[in-house]
């Protein structure tokens, strides 16, 4: 009796937490009075998850609408957006200007200058976050042109300022998307060579997306399975500005392909990154791809060389689950056993 007692009193209290998270939309007269009566902060550090998602859901879409009501808002609630909502709250501001391109403008201007703060022009830009090789940017040029448009018809004078920020913000938009629908150039090495030394390989990178980062990515991975020393270098290069584990362990997967063709080479880059990481990204498939070398011996020496240094513990783990992964890959034909 006691227990269904107790289970009755939980299932309340669950209950009554369950109903409290519930989905609330904000209204745009609610975040007026919020705002008018000082308690926004208060109100927004209250929300559960459920309903700060739906709070933010009908937030960002009154301001894409290109209300009035919620863009005389917008300096309030951008005050309350973290990393991923900062996102998605500058799109939604581009995004207005189709419809209030007037309102938007007004609304910047009234945004925080702090240094730390964003510039203007960052809730006019409209970025696309897609990076499948696939990609197909006419879309994307289609809004900007909206946009752009949109702008044009603004003609009050004490927003041309902004508006020419605007403008040359989404300028720029149209021709990187414009460049991502003409065919791109397999990146050369001298090319690559040349940004390492002028200290410019990270920026590039870093507006590289769709088919133009597939473009740079192909030549550098087959460059780097060839085994060749000049690619082996630019492994090095590129993977100390690399963040994802994805990217990561393409990288480390081209040198382990590499193996076949320049064992010594090869170990030495994995030596010069971050060795540990080595042991960790190497995997079955991986030892399927390179165990055809094997049985020729054309790198067993590179890994008796490679063992005697004061890496020998590094190397010996490296070396037993690499011998792992080759026996359950199947490389001999005999029982298994592979000649170090």
């Amino acid at each position: 009796m006691i227990q269904f007692i107790l289970v009755l009193m939980l299932s309340s209290l669950l209950g009554a937490n369950a109903k409290e998270d519930t989905c609330k939309p904000a209204t745009v007269g609610q975040v007026r009075q919020l705002v008018e009566t000082d308690k926004l902060k208060e109100y927004m550090h209250g929300l559960k998850l459920k309903s700060h998602d739906c709070f933010w859901d009908s937030a960002l879409k009154g301001i894409a609408s290109g209300d009035s009501r919620w863009l005389s808002l917008a300096k309030d609630l951008r005050r309350f957006t973290d990393a991923g909502l900062s996102l998605d709250f500058k799109e939604t501001m581009s995004e207005a200007i189709k419809t209030n391109p007037t309102g938007v403008l007004q609304a910047i201007q009234t945004f925080d200058r702090k240094p730390d703060r964003d510039h203007p022009e960052a809730f006019c830009d409209h970025d696309s976050y897609d990076d499948s090789p696939d990609y197909d940017a006419t879309k994307d040029i289609a809004e900007v042109r909206k946009r752009l448009q949109s702008l044009q018809k603004v003609a009050q004078p004490e927003l041309q300022k902004i508006k020419t920020i605007c403008l040359e913000a989404l300028d720029k938009s149209l021709a990187r998307f414009v460049a991502l629908t003409k065919p791109c150039q397999p990146v050369e090495i001298k090319e690559i060579q040349s940004l390492i030394k002028s200290k410019e390989l990270r920026s590039h990178m870093v507006h590289l997306f769709g088919k133009d980062r597939k473009c740079f990515w192909e030549p550098i991975t087959n460059g780097i399975v060839s085994g060749d020393s000049d690619w082996l270098a630019i492994a090095i290069e590129v993977f100390d500005m690399l963040n994802s584990t994805e990217s990561l362990q393409h990288i480390y997967d081209a040198i382990g392909r590499a193996l076949t063709s320049n064992p010594s080479g090869a170990l030495a880059a994995m030596k010069k990154l971050e060795s540990a990481r080595a042991v960790d990204l190497l995997h079955a498939d991986l030892a399927h791809e390179i165990c055809p070398a094997v049985p020729s011996g054309r790198w067993s020496r590179s890994f008796h060389v490679e063992i005697s240094g004061s890496r020998r513990p590094y190397w010996m783990r490296f070396r037993r689950r690499l011998q792992n992964h080759l026996r359950s890959s199947k490389c001999s034909a005999d029982d298994g056993s592979i000649d170090w």
